[in-house]
């Protein structure tokens, strides 16, 4: 070939792949969207200072501009990726200016109009100081907007006696403080005035100790809200827009504030492999209370250790229940791939610890689960295991099983209540001191005998320090034999007692809740019954002629006060207090059936078939007010309804604590009617 025509084939070549060459237009480079795997370090205490932000990706480079919240920065170099292929990290000096406060700050990469995903940063507060006081809980954890003032009740650590409440800009001065000493748990009461819950949005809380060496606490949220989309409907999955649970969700439980709450579902479109029908467990993030990098999602929590979803039995996993703090979940399930050594599809009780809070994510906590139907050797219950009931830090899970291999002899195809004492580790505290996990019996008769006849429908106060339970057996009170008919008992844990940090009294109690005014046990059914806090009040379904008013013809649901551990929690309580709470409108009982009592041991929601209100008819949720407590004048509010108050039908129905919030399903719902989806009900408006 002529050198000269090979020259120019050459140059030809050169400049197709370069330019237009020969005096046309140059092109346009290529402009690549960018896209970000990683950022390190994912967070940093806020006054730190400037430091370099490594972003990996691809389509990154020194031209490309970087978005830290508010701030454009541009990188200084890239260095290998540690992924390997056209993976480029990106170091990016980042000023002290950009990091002086707290929050989430987003982060993103643009070459020119191309921007690429957005990755949360996190500003964190520093440490409070070895002496500070910290905020372990409070309640109410929510308010409505432009709401009256209200008492505050904060649980903290290292608290002084004269500790400020820092409640946004305004600092309060507690009304009631127990003597602490330094290292203890303490509770504090505040009483919150209604010019600083105004105007929605998150407030932050903190605890001050006067005084030079006192030291603030880490901040935590309160949140007002204002009523814009109650109710909630909670058994969605996380597609955009959200969509409905394509087959029922029933039973639910929510936590503190309603940030996160715990439903069963048999849909096959909410998780990843949850597709055989099977009933699972799952839990739904609210984000109420400003918890950092919050995304509301809904997670499946009836997981086998890979993270696959539970199978292998007949029902699946259902009945979950969730802790005051929202950390713990129990569950029952006859799967046989949530824990290794489950091999027969036989129900069992099961604590899964999801490593969430209240108060933001556990640091260092891995989410796992735990078989609590166990034998002290480890082996799974040898007979179903249902109705699990969990206490606010997941010490106790209370449970009823006809199993005869967890605790003791007891008599084979009777159901029995059992205690299981757990220890976990509890943030800013650590591990209790001499915690040994144990299960015992808890259907015990004066005598410590096992009960001879079956009790069942377990439930703890929300902190733990009681249970409650239904029973047919003889004699769980001394001198009080049965009568053949469902009696409601409770008795104290002694928790108190053992928790070392806690110098609060504990004598060992038994209760028969289920009886008339002269003391007599219920001449009817008494059952399922519901412990409010420190079981000061309980509610329980009953059809005894002897409880309820003369020619009372229906299930009604009762509520009681105990005062049971009235001096221990410092509280004031009249014992006694025997109240209707399924009324109407006059304040008769209902002419139907009511069930399913929820309690807080103020607000009692439940399920009545009676026509309770005005223009309200069907199987409706009702919540009443705190008539148990003052004894009597119960006032009804329909719970099951949508934002415009069109009553939806519904059952199930579960309170918070705090009497903030109430979960419950229903099949009337706009967006998937006939099937049950759970929804979640603001009370505080």
């Amino acid at each position: 070939m002529n050198q000269r025509l090979a020259f120019f084939l050459i140059l030809l070549v050169a400049c197709a792949s370069v330019s237009a060459c020969g005096g046309g237009t140059k092109a346009s480079p290529v402009v690549v969207a960018p896209s970000i795997t990683s950022i390190s370090p994912t967070s940093i205490q806020a006054g730190s200072g400037a430091f370099n932000l490594l972003v990996s990706g691809q389509g990154l480079s020194t031209s490309s501009s970087v978005q830290f919240g508010s701030d454009i920065l541009s990188p200084s170099m890239t260095q290998a990726c540690a992924a390997g292929g056209n993976c480029v990290t990106l170091v990016v000096p980042v000023p002290a200016a950009a990091v002086t406060s707290t929050g989430p700050v987003n982060v993103s990469v643009s070459n020119s109009a191309l921007a690429s995903n957005a990755v949360v940063f996190t500003v964190t507060a520093p440490p409070p100081p070895p002496n500070a006081p910290q905020i372990l809980a409070f309640l109410p954890t929510v308010a409505p907007a432009g709401g009256g003032a209200f008492e505050m009740a904060i649980i903290g650590l290292n608290v002084a006696s004269n500790a400020i409440l820092n409640f946004g800009s305004l600092q309060l001065t507690p009304t009631s403080l127990l003597t602490c000493n330094p290292g203890q748990i303490c509770p504090e009461l505040v009483q919150v005035p209604a010019s600083a819950i105004a105007s929605a949005g998150p407030v932050s809380l903190t605890l001050t100790n006067p005084g030079a060496n006192g030291g603030t606490s880490a901040p935590v949220s309160f949140l007002v809200l204002s009523k814009t989309t109650f109710p909630i409907e909670q058994s969605v999955n996380n597609s955009s827009p959200s969509a409905p649970a394509n087959a029922n969700s029933t039973h639910s439980s929510v936590s503190a504030g309603g940030s996160f709450v715990a439903f069963d579902s048999t849909a096959t479109n909410l998780a990843s492999g949850g597709t055989n029908g099977l009933s699972q467990v799952y839990l739904r993030t609210n984000c109420f209370l400003g918890q950092p990098n919050c995304t509301a999602q809904t997670t499946l929590i009836s997981v086998a250790s890979d993270g696959s979803p539970s199978s292998g039995g007949v029902n699946g996993s259902d009945k979950p229940v969730i802790s005051l703090g929202s950390r713990f979940v129990a569950f029952e399930s006859d799967d046989t791939n949530i824990v290794s050594g489950v091999t027969q599809p036989v129900e069992q009780i099961y604590l899964r610890d999801t490593c969430n809070s209240i108060l933001g994510a556990l640091p260092g906590c891995t989410p796992a689960t735990t078989l609590i139907s166990a034998s002290s050797t480890g082996a799974p219950g040898n007979a179903p295991s249902s109705n699990p009931s969990v206490s606010a830090f997941g010490f106790f899970v209370a449970f009823q099983s006809t199993a005869t291999n967890l605790a003791g002899t007891v008599p084979s195809g009777v159901s029995q209540i059992y205690l299981s004492r757990q220890c976990p580790s509890i943030p800013l505290v650590g591990q209790i001191p001499g915690c040994t996990s144990s299960l015992a019996l808890a259907s015990f008769d004066a005598n410590g005998n096992p009960g001879a006849k079956d009790s069942a429908n377990p439930s703890l106060d929300p902190i733990g320090v009681a249970l409650s339970f239904e029973s047919l057996a003889d004699n769980i009170v001394a001198a009080t034999p049965g009568n053949g008919f469902e009696q409601i008992y409770t008795r104290n844990t002694c928790f108190l007692l053992s928790f070392p940090a806690l110098t609060l009294p504990c004598s060992s109690v038994t209760l028969a809740i289920s009886t008339d005014s002269t003391g007599k046990l219920g001449t009817g059914d008494s059952v399922t019954p519901s412990t409010g806090f420190g079981a000061l009040a309980l509610a329980y379904a009953t059809n005894a002629p002897n409880i309820l008013p003369a020619n009372t013809s229906n299930q009604q649901i009762v509520g009681v006060t105990t005062c049971l551990l009235e001096d221990t929690l410092g509280l004031s309580c009249t014992p006694g207090n025997i109240v209707v709470v399924s009324v109407d409108q006059n304040g008769l009982p209902g002419q139907g059936d009511s069930s399913n009592p929820s309690t807080n041991g103020q607000t009692v929601a439940f399920t009545s078939a009676a026509i309770l209100l005005p223009s309200v008819s069907g199987q409706q949720v009702y919540v009443s007010n705190t008539c148990v407590l003052s004894g009597g004048g119960c006032a009804l509010t329909l719970v099951s309804a949508d934002s415009t108050g069109k009553p939806l039908g519904g059952d199930f129905a579960v309170i918070e604590a705090g009497g903030a919030f109430a979960t419950f399903a229903t099949t009337g719902s706009a967006s998937s009617p006939g099937t049950s989806e759970v929804f979640l009900a603001g009370l505080i408006f």
